[in-house]
């Protein structure tokens, strides 16, 4: 076992402002640690210190690693890019010769299931000859495996399948029954900082949730959650594999190389050390996924409420209401009992849609009570003074805007109308309740 890192020990965090990285930076500050990052962009938190660079920039790599004891390696290219190799791979061999003039104590290498596949990609090739890069540095080291990462704030693999689910249909490469063990981001950021107190020297661990899922089996999940009944559309390997080819040239291809390739091996992972040495399970998927769904079930509420404000007073121009008057609202509707009636997301997105749903809903329907809610609150608002009650107003301006509302709400009405007749269904949830 190697000697522990102090908790005041100065940690650098490659690729802090990845997806993961962020997860790192902030539960190592919890823990104690002091955190250094290498950073192309600055926008760490407070209290982090920062140096400017990327992992290819030698006198940055140089300067990031002058007096830390231990690197959690995180940067890298992920998909598919021309540059992955020079990331991934030689990003990798510099960081090594760095460390080795400043005797790092660790580093820890966050690398990829990926690395195991029969038929690597870019991504799974670059990533493995990373790990012999280390392997044979003479530094002690740990590896860390990790499956699909995915959390609760729309990133990761759940940000993916929600965007689908937008879609007409599912898209699906191969028939999803490919299993992989999810983990939720910041169980693997606690994980990394375990490494740091409790894992051994030159070791290599798989890091996973505790269930094992196939990405059919998630997307049936979320869909049942969420009440979506949509078509899933199984996209076949080589029509899958044509895509990801013809799209590569584009900065962020639907599809890559590496997804498709991953697609198409079951991984069979051994987390039983990681649960051993680290000392901690990961949350289930039924945890994470009740996390997930609380977390958008609010933002969707926070969404309504704007949208339904903003509209209240689109007259006036494009008024933005504040997380006060937000509350408030939302509070007006449970007091009121109708908080439980959702509209669309589509009317929520597309204001002109709200207005033609306000355009033909009954003066008693839970739209028109939302409405008359948000119109109340703006009204009581000082933000909205100046517009609503303004010091001096024109004869013309009158004239203008009593002629802007009235063309309006005719366009309003024919849309509902024309919604109405034919598409009855959403106005009866949207304006008919």
């Amino acid at each position: 076992m190697n000697q522990t890192v102090p908790t005041d020990s100065l940690v650098l965090v490659t690729g802090a402002n990845g997806f993961v990285g962020r997860a790192v930076t902030t539960a190592l500050q919890q823990a104690g640690y002091r955190v250094r990052t290498l950073v192309r962009h600055t926008s760490m938190p407070e209290g982090i210190e920062e140096v400017c660079g990327d992992i290819n920039d030698a006198d940055a790599v140089a300067l990031a690693v002058q007096g830390t004891d231990v690197v959690i390696h995180l940067a890298a290219r992920k998909s598919d890019e021309c540059d992955s190799a020079l990331v991934n791979t030689e990003g990798a061999r510099l960081l090594v010769e760095c460390c080795k003039k400043n005797g790092i104590r660790r580093i820890i290498n966050v690398s990829t299931q990926s690395v195991r596949l029969r038929k690597l990609g870019i991504y799974g090739q670059t990533k493995l000859v990373a790990e012999k890069i280390f392997a044979q540095s003479g530094l002690p080291m740990i590896t860390l495996r990790p499956s699909v990462v995915y959390d609760d704030h729309g990133g990761g693999i759940f940000s993916t399948i929600f965007s689908f689910l937008k879609l007409p249909v599912v898209p699906m490469i191969g028939n999803g029954a490919i299993h992989f063990r999810p983990i939720h981001r910041d169980d693997l950021a606690a994980i990394i900082v375990q490494a740091l107190s409790k894992g051994s020297g030159d070791v290599m661990y798989d890091v996973g949730g505790p269930d094992s899922v196939s990405l059919m089996e998630l997307t049936c999940e979320l869909q049942g959650r969420l009440g979506i009944q949509k078509r899933i559309l199984k996209i076949p390997l080589p029509i899958a594999m044509c895509i990801a080819r013809m799209t590569a040239w584009m900065p962020k291809p639907p599809v890559t190389v590496s997804n498709v390739l991953g697609a198409t091996e079951d991984l069979t992972m051994n987390i039983d050390p990681m649960l051993r040495d680290f000392g901690m399970t990961p949350r289930s998927m039924t945890a994470g996924l009740d996390a997930i769904l609380t977390r958008v079930a609010e933002e969707q509420k926070r969404q309504e409420a704007t949208a339904i404000l903003r509209y209240a007073f689109s007259t006036f121009g494009n008024w933005q209401p504040s997380a006060v008057e937000i509350d408030r609202y939302r509070e007006a509707l449970v007091v009121n009992g109708i908080e439980s009636h959702p509209l669309d997301e589509s009317v929520i997105q597309k204001r002109w849609l709200l207005g033609a749903c306000d355009a033909v809903a009954s003066q008693s329907s839970m739209l028109r009570k939302k409405i008359l809610i948000a119109s109340a609150i703006g009204e009581c608002s000082p933000s909205t003074a100046d517009f609503t009650l303004p010091k001096n107003t024109s004869v013309l301006r009158i004239i203008v805007v009593s002629m802007h509302m009235t063309l309006r709400a005719a366009a309003k009405k024919m849309v509902g109308l024309l919604l109405t007749l034919f598409s009855p269904s959403f106005i009866r949830r949207n304006a008919g309740r």
